[in-house]
């Protein structure tokens, strides 16, 4: 082979892979910009402004209060995503931090079904699948909030703070 040859060949791979990544990237702002507009609409529907849902740390505060989680929720949700955000390494204890963080989610997306009126199972599929059944809940006519429904402050935890 000739370095002309070597040449193309290599332009051509950079090419496709510049091209396959703008199609991924793509692909990736349009689901986050889907993502933004669920939130919005399911913050929307649970009774709270539209713009709350994409306000970093505050977002968080504000889905605690109308799925009626306790404060030490968003606590635990702001230690384990700030620290990881940060990308500050405190040892042993980023295994708290993150337990921590997956807690917090849970007890948000337990109470959430909860307020939906959904079932344990539509809970695990929100756990496993959030992209999916989310939307479900924010753009479904079908799916009401009821903030009369009694959740407890963590989840399914019976504490009391």
């Amino acid at each position: 082979m000739d370095k002309t040859a070597i040449m193309e060949a290599i332009e051509e791979f950079f090419a496709t892979f510049f091209i396959i990544g703008l199609i991924i990237g793509l692909l990736l702002l349009a689901l986050a910009i889907f993502i933004i507009i669920t939130y919005i609409k399911l913050y929307k529907k649970s009774g709270q402004a539209g713009w709350e849902a994409i306000i970093p740390f505050y977002s968080s505060w504000v889905e605690c209060k109308f799925t009626g989680c306790h404060w030490i929720v968003f606590i635990a949700a702001i230690a384990g995503s700030a620290l990881d955000f940060l990308n500050i390494n405190v040892g042993k204890l980023d295994i708290i931090f993150n337990l921590l963080f997956v807690f917090s989610y849970v007890a948000t997306t337990y109470n959430l079904s909860k307020k939906f009126n959904k079932d344990t199972g539509f809970f695990v599929c929100m756990l496993l699948l959030p992209v999916v059944f989310i939307p479900i809940l924010a753009f479904s006519s079908k799916e009401k909030y009821d903030k009369n429904v009694k959740v407890k402050n963590c989840a399914f935890f019976d504490v009391n703070f």
